[in-house]
């Protein structure tokens, strides 16, 4: 996927977050921690020489013109990118305020991106460290914690209340 443009006037500056939340495999930095060459609110103390996912690393605080200033990923403490092939908005959360991105405005806006990907048979993913959970209109998957490889899959079921849509974990070494 192509990277999208920068929004006008919208910078990283001090932000640094992304440091932290993301995992980082070319230098096996998981998620949750502290990147050993970030300086948080100075930046990378490698920058000409940081990884290349770092490199072609943009957050959609950068690229979606949609989420205001307290989307800033230094003041939401969360971090929001598309995966998969933009197939799925992940929402990547500092855990030192883990239930942050159950606050206003984000939860709002959380529960309208499920709306929109239950259409289109896509997902929205909320990370916490190795912690993944799936969030649809009318609820959530809490999948604990992931490993290494481990992949997310959903099905519809039925359910008294009519089909329901659901979110499991499928371990690295099984098939679907």
């Amino acid at each position: 996927m192509p990277p999208l443009p920068i929004v006008e006037g919208r910078s990283c500056g001090s932000c640094t977050l992304c440091c932290k939340v993301m995992k980082i495999a070319e230098i096996d930095k998981p998620p949750g921690r502290w990147c050993a060459q970030c300086r948080p609110g100075g930046g990378c103390a490698i920058y000409p020489r940081r990884p290349g996912e770092c490199r072609d690393f943009t957050c959609a605080f950068l690229t979606n013109p949609e989420l205001g200033e307290d989307w800033r990923p230094d003041r939401a403490k969360l971090v929001v990118t598309l995966e998969g092939d933009g197939r799925m908005v992940a929402v990547h959360v500092d855990a030192s305020q883990p239930d942050r991105w159950r606050r206003r405005p984000f939860f709002d806006k959380i529960k309208q991106w499920a709306r929109l990907a239950e259409r289109d048979d896509r997902l929205v993913l909320v990370r916490i460290g190795n912690r993944a959970l799936v969030v649809f209109p009318d609820g959530e998957s809490d999948l604990g914690p992931m490993e290494e490889g481990d992949r997310i899959g959903a099905r519809r079921r039925m359910t008294p209340a009519g089909p329901r849509r659901e979110a499991f974990r499928i371990p690295r070494d099984e098939s679907i």
